[in-house]
């Protein structure tokens, strides 16, 4: 079991990325008028944009309403291949609360798939990805 005071240097990366970003406190004032809704929303996008910068998203910027936005240029090679996009909440419903939280992970396993490749899908040299089993926020 791996609780929240763990040092997580140990962990596999991506998983430490999501622990850091679970330690914003991103939950929702209902009684704000402004978007995003609170600091911690605020600080999530500036850190989920200084992130893409360092991937190579020379364009990153946070809007004004606190929406991330950056793109990536296509794999040399790849650039026929169809684009994908992605969206996500940085907020929390004011009903949970949305952080800093005290986690415990009872168990994950890290998948990872090498090069493959098909007329259909662009090529791929290597995808990772952790499924968290068990996950508890407390």
């Amino acid at each position: 079991m791996i609780k929240s005071d763990t040092d997580i240097s140990r962990l596999p990366r991506v998983l430490q990325r999501f622990l850091h970003y679970i330690s914003f406190d991103t939950t929702a004032d209902d009684s704000s008028s402004s978007t995003p809704t609170c600091e911690g929303q605020k600080l999530l996008a500036e850190e989920l944009c200084r992130e893409l910068k360092a991937l190579g998203a020379d364009n990153a910027h946070v809007t004004e309403h606190g929406i991330v936005m950056a793109s990536i240029p296509a794999t040399p090679g790849c650039e026929n291949h169809p684009v994908m996009g992605f969206i996500a909440h940085m907020d929390t419903s004011p009903e949970a609360k949305g952080g800093p939280v005290n986690w415990r992970i009872a168990a994950y396993h890290v998948l990872v798939c090498h090069s493959f490749s098909s007329k259909e899908q662009a090529s791929f040299n290597f995808v990772a990805a952790v499924i968290v089993q068990e996950f508890f926020l407390r």
